[in-house]
């Protein structure tokens, strides 16, 4: 099937398999339903544009008896790197090219606000949201293997991204606001992944 919005940088499953997100080339996250038991997938709908706000000047030389030069002022949207979903399904965070992280409605497709990475020309190349098990509630002697009482607690919204400067980021996924920062990577962050017991976030990088 087609993304219709050019290359895809990045695919994510929703946690029941029922979705597919795909960050596109053309600035957007285009939503996808799948059929496990008919082998078939089904385009639902394209997120909003992500534009960079920055103008990028493209000059162009023409020859036509003497030498004009003509500046042409733009605005170019900017590809989507990378993407993942919050465990309930309801909504996708995306990571783009220009350094920013956004909180995508995924029945709707709207942005719902924008977060900036630090640094200049700054790539968001993975991004993530920590959830945890609710452990139970065991008498003296149990042991938590044998609990099946072990939930994905969806409520929380604590967003990891993995950038090309190497640095770990960490926000608040209700407000937009990051709060916490790591740089202990000489290379971009190409990967996250974390455990969903005591929310370690763990960044693969390349050298």
């Amino acid at each position: 099937i087609d993304s219709t919005g050019g290359p895809v940088w990045c695919l994510a499953g929703s946690a029941d398999s029922s979705q597919l997100a795909a960050a596109c080339e053309d600035g957007t996250v285009r939503f996808f339903r799948l059929f496990a038991d008919e082998e078939r997938i089904e385009f639902r709908r394209a997120s909003n544009k992500q534009k960079s706000t920055t103008h990028h000047v493209m000059s162009v030389l023409l020859h036509v008896h003497e030498q004009v030069l003509i500046d042409a002022e733009h605005l170019v949207a900017e590809r989507v790197l990378s993407v993942c979903w919050h465990p309930s399904g309801g909504s996708v965070i995306t990571g783009g090219a220009d350094g920013t992280i956004r909180r995508c409605e995924a029945h709707t497709g709207k942005f719902l606000f924008t977060m900036t990475s630090s640094g200049n020309n700054t790539r968001v190349w993975a991004v993530d949201v920590l959830s945890y098990v609710q452990q139970p509630v065991l008498d003296h002697g149990a042991s938590l293997s044998h609990s099946t009482d072990r939930r994905i607690d969806c409520r929380d919204w604590t967003i990891v991204s993995g950038n090309s400067n190497g640095e770990l980021e960490f926000w608040d996924g209700n407000v937009g606001v990051r709060f916490n920062q790591m740089r202990h990577h000489v290379g971009d962050i190409l990967n996250i992944a974390h455990t969903i017991v005591d929310d370690e976030a763990l960044g693969h990088h390349t050298h």
